[in-house]
């Protein structure tokens, strides 16, 4: 039998993630034990929205992979300066 845990820290990482599913989960079960916690309520509300909204998955990923390729680059210009530095 699996067993979930529902926690405020994991709640927020997935969404920090972009994992609108899971942590729209976690803050309802959380909420479903603190009925009248605002910061609770606001979360669930706010992963409604962003699950509506598929594109919002999408534009993370986009931004990452924005990420990566701009650190592929700096790595090769690093491997290149190191290149060069040794030939002095």
């Amino acid at each position: 039998m699996e067993q979930k845990y529902h926690t405020l820290e994991l709640a927020r990482l997935y969404e920090n993630q972009g994992y609108y599913r899971q942590a729209y989960e976690n803050y309802s079960s959380l909420l479903a034990e603190d009925k009248n916690n605002v910061e609770l309520s606001k979360a669930v509300q706010r992963m409604k929205s962003k699950l509506k909204n598929p594109d919002n998955g999408e534009k993370i990923i986009e931004k990452l992979f924005e990420e990566w390729i701009s650190l592929l680059i700096l790595k090769k210009k690093l491997a290149m300066f190191e290149t060069i530095q040794k030939a002095f």
